[in-house]
């Protein structure tokens, strides 16, 4: 009888464990092997990990095999005299890999047994925020290998907003901010994440928090909003947003998604006094009884679909959109990927609109995910004890929960630097060091038991 089953020390928890007998494979039997293949997932993990070459694997009487009949990330390890790993695409024996070497890290003797393990949502992803705070090349690379280590695919870049513009703009340099990231590193950055299996996913907002844009570009900006917000009755504005999209799909091609942000645009309460919004859905929308609701979605359809014409998924935030008191005339386009983080306003629609009108949605749950250095509270910071127990993938903000599993396509933990100077680059790292960790493995296994106290003890034993 196992008085410690090493494999229930496996962060994020295995989906199956199956002991085969009372036979054991000693790990220091476990050698490297063409290490020095660059297609070999234990090279990756090797140098995830930053291990010495004799502490690492891929040796022989380690195989790799693939199966079809498996999810797209999902693996099999089969423990004994020959260690197994099964998969169907190499995402998934990647992950395989990050397994079989956090247990040989471990230093324990590994019962024969077979592992089987898959994640509960496609997408497990981190939002950064590095519009309004400059974080480097280097400081994202780490961010991504932890990101990597935890099983998570996603870092969505979110490099426009009203404090600043951090990435280089050759088309449009006046925009962009004294610190910023070349876009030779983005390039770096984006092969980095696929090496290692992370999608990179540009996050551009439009047409608010545009504030340093339009302090340059103030011919765009629309009237009564402090310039935060751009004019979307006006097609030169418009223009100039499409050239701005072009420059940035173009350097993130390689990407699946692209996220257009759309949220706290303008007060939705009082949208109809912005009187040139109004007349643009009468005048050129030609809509009876017109709103300036259905400007604001016609930019979004506009802005969706030129991106769409470049292979892109686009996404958008939630807030904005068919809202309770609101009835626009004009529907947004189905193929839009709804980010959902909120419903604090009485009229913001409920989850059960967007999954009624067939949306895919994303969980940004900001009741637990969200990090913030806050112009009001300074850091404000959800205790992962809170919610650890009782949280999975399908259960969103406010204390709505999904009708239907299948719309959603993951979730996220959001770094927002509102008022940037408040911490530090470490403090951001440090801080949000155990929640996404957290996040992390309650989305790759929303039915795990696994207390927050043996999840606490697993991470300072095994994972820092």
């Amino acid at each position: 009888m196992l008085k410690t089953n090493p494999y229930q020390q496996v962060l994020p928890p295995l989906k199956s464990i199956e002991i085969k007998g009372d036979q054991f494979v000693n790990i220091s039997n476990i050698r490297v092997k063409n290490l020095s293949d660059l297609e070999n997932p234990f090279q990756k993990v090797s140098k995830l990990f930053n291990l010495k070459h004799e502490n690492v694997l891929s040796h022989e009487n380690v195989s790799i095999l693939y199966d079809e009949g498996l999810e797209d990330e999902a693996y099999r390890i089969e423990v004994g005299a020959e260690i197994k790993l099964y998969a169907k695409t190499d995402a998934g024996i990647f992950y395989a890999a990050i397994t079989l070497t956090n247990l040989i890290m471990m230093e324990v003797a590994l019962p024969y047994a077979t592992l089987e393990d898959a994640p509960s949502v496609v997408e497990r992803a981190l939002h950064l925020d590095c519009g309004r705070k400059y974080f480097s090349k280097e400081w994202i690379m780490k961010f991504i290998d932890d990101l990597a280590k935890r099983k998570m695919n996603t870092l969505q870049m979110h490099f426009s907003e009203n404090l600043g513009f951090r990435i280089e703009s050759k088309i449009f340099p006046e925009i962009v901010s004294d610190k910023h990231l070349k876009q030779d590193e983005v390039l770096e950055i984006i092969k980095y994440a696929q090496d290692l299996f992370i999608q990179i996913i540009p996050s551009l907002d439009a047409p608010g928090h545009l504030r340093h844009i339009l302090e340059v570009y103030p011919q765009y900006a629309l009237e009564g909003t402090k310039k935060e917000a751009i004019d979307i009755s006006n097609p030169k504005a418009r223009t100039f947003m499409k050239e701005l999209y072009d420059e940035f799909s173009d350097l993130f091609k390689s990407s699946k998604y692209f996220n257009i942000g759309s949220d706290e645009f303008v007060d939705f309460e009082t949208i109809d006094s912005f009187t040139p919004l109004v007349d643009y859905a009468r005048d050129i929308l030609k809509i009876d009884d017109a709103s300036a609701i259905d400007t604001y979605i016609d930019f979004i359809n506009d802005m969706a679909s030129h991106l769409e014409d470049k292979g892109f998924i686009v996404r958008v935030w939630n807030d904005g959109i068919h809202r309770l008191n609101q009835s626009e005339k004009i529907p947004l386009k189905t193929s839009i990927e709804i980010c959902y983080w909120t419903k604090y306003h009485k009229y913001m629609a409920p989850l059960e609109v967007f999954e009624d009108k067939g949306y895919r949605i994303i969980n940004y749950h900001a009741e637990n995910f969200y990090y913030v250095f806050h112009v009001d509270v300074g850091i404000k910071l959800y205790k992962t004890e809170d919610w650890f127990e009782s949280w999975n993938p399908h259960k969103f903000t406010f204390g709505q929960e999904t009708k239907n599993e299948s719309k959603v396509l993951g979730s996220s933990y959001a770094i927002w630097c509102d008022a940037p100077d408040i911490g530090t680059v470490r403090r951001v790292y440090n801080d949000t060091f155990e929640p996404i960790w957290a996040m992390a493995v309650k989305s790759w296994n929303k039915d795990t038991r696994l207390s927050y106290d043996a999840f606490t003890n697993l991470i300072l034993n095994y994972y820092l």
